[in-house]
């Protein structure tokens, strides 16, 4: 069975099963499912991800409150079995929250993150394409001082490219995320194929200097 096949099974199961009871409010069970199955990926690939919170109004609320636990219950028993078809464990937790806000019938899935599960993983600017082959540098948010690449011995991170400067550019990390900044560099910095003085990198991103691709690693 494959991963589409899989979702419109769970959603079938939970829907026409235990989640087809009828409740006292317009919001229909099948709703909820698929706008969780709808986050599956995005939750079950964020670290940062400590709880999913099924946000619905006020007067939907109060309907489902003696059900909660029992909702609670399936709504956990879905993701857990996404995830143990995708291989996945350790999912954060599903509950029902209320937004005063939203009309009755109205359903929203919010990720609530820690900010310090973002801190606490290792980020690292790595030589993607260009010498050396090894040549890499980790990004720690605790430390303060400039992270330097370039030719010269001295850099954190010595590039191999004689169309490198000496001291090429400088980085700083900020939680999840990379600032960089040319250091008055002959060649420049260019991320998207635009020249960029400055700006921010995140996992995954790719920049080029001199003849260097250089990578942001993450777990």
């Amino acid at each position: 069975m494959n991963w589409l096949d899989t979702v419109e099974h769970t959603c079938a199961h939970v829907v026409e099963g235990a989640f087809a009871r009828a409740f006292p409010t317009p919001l229909a069970p099948v709703q909820i499912a698929r706008r969780l199955v709808a986050v599956f990926d995005h939750v079950a690939c964020d670290r940062t991800a400590v709880e999913v919170l099924v946000m619905v109004g006020s007067r939907d609320a109060l309907a489902l409150a003696e059900d909660r636990s029992y909702l609670e219950n399936r709504w956990n028993a879905l993701f857990a079995e996404l995830g143990a078809e995708r291989g996945m464990g350790d999912l954060p937790p599903i509950r029902l929250k209320v937004d005063a806000a939203l009309a009755r019938g109205s359903v929203r899935i919010d990720i609530h993150r820690n900010p310090e599960h973002a801190v606490r993983r290792p980020i690292a600017l790595a030589i993607h394409s260009g010498l050396p082959l090894d040549g890499s540098v980790g990004l720690d948010a605790a430390d303060e001082r400039d992270v330097i690449v370039g030719r010269e011995n001295a850099c954190d991170l010595v590039v191999i490219d004689p169309l490198v400067s000496r001291r090429h550019l400088a980085l700083r990390r900020e939680e999840s995320k990379l600032r960089f900044r040319d250091l008055d560099s002959a060649n420049g910095v260019f991320l998207k194929g635009r020249r960029e003085r400055e700006g921010v990198l995140n996992v995954g991103d790719v920049m080029r200097i001199g003849a260097t691709d250089l990578v942001v690693r993450g777990d």
